[in-house]
């Protein structure tokens, strides 16, 4: 395996950082709301041994520049398919949690050649009702307890907020640009929930095989949003008892051998 290489993606000045390793079929990892390339820390590195892996930092988030253009599902997803392009690849296995899974599931119906799998990790878009709470939460946070209260909402297990975690979260908020950002995508994933976007009447037209995964205790997207992506053709479903918002870091050993073998499945 390749050590982790990163390298940026420039467009209309703006940059999206991206972190790679790995050889093989392409697997993109797309973030939630807040998050960056390190949200899948625990899922890149064992995925790296059988493909090809990206990990990004969506425009606004991460080391990215701190800008969001527009309606953000198309906005980010012409930013995964500048991705594919720039490293030639017609199509890819794509992989999105919350914010993540909806733009994921954005692309998968707009540009459907472009996707061959596609993973849902508690996305948005599969229902209304949704802890409102934590968007703001997220927005408002300005100091560390603020931060590490609006941070535990996504666990189950809140012993796993490690403090480097709220310390990156806190860093990143104090960059320029990066609370207009949070304000300006929260609203709109706020209107997402308000029915501004609703995919449900297009879940049939879903075209690549797709496993949806979530987790039980789920404090952000109930989990019973998992049972409208039945609408998804052949849609496999897995919940994970025990976590909340984040599988792939909760039950990480257990998400990254399911992920593997629905991949690697013919």
């Amino acid at each position: 395996m390749t050590a982790p290489h990163p390298f940026t993606i420039a467009h209309d000045g703006i940059q999206m950082r991206v972190l790679a390793m790995g050889q093989g079929e392409p697997v993109v990892f797309v973030h939630g709301f807040g998050g960056d390339a390190s949200s899948w820390f625990f899922n890149t590195r064992p995925l790296a041994q059988r493909f090809r892996v990206y990990a990004v930092d969506l425009p606004g988030f991460g080391a990215s520049t701190k800008t969001a253009r527009g309606a953000i599902l198309p906005f980010y997803s012409e930013w995964l398919e500048r991705l594919l392009d720039l490293n030639g690849h017609a199509a890819a296995h794509i992989v999105g949690n919350s914010m993540g899974g909806a733009v994921c599931l954005h692309l998968a119906l707009e540009r459907p050649g472009r996707v061959n799998r596609l993973v849902l990790v508690d996305p948005a878009g599969l229902g209304r009702d949704g802890n409102a709470e934590f968007l703001r939460a997220m927005i408002a946070a300005r100091t560390r307890d603020e931060a590490r209260a609006a941070l535990a909402t996504v666990l189950h297990n809140p012993a796993l907020l490690m403090p480097e975690i709220v310390e990156r979260f806190l860093r990143y908020k104090r960059q320029p640009g990066a609370q207009a950002v949070m304000e300006q995508v929260g609203a709109q994933l706020a209107a997402m929930r308000g029915g501004a976007v609703d995919f449900l009447p297009r879940l049939p037209s879903v075209r690549a095989r797709t496993l949806v995964v979530w987790g039980r205790e789920d404090r952000v997207l109930p989990a019973a949003h998992a049972e409208n992506a039945r609408a998804i053709p052949g849609a496999r479903i897995h919940i994970f008892d025990g976590c909340g918002h984040v599988p792939q870091l909760e039950a990480a050993e257990a998400f990254n051998m399911l992920l593997f073998e629905f991949l690697t499945n013919p």
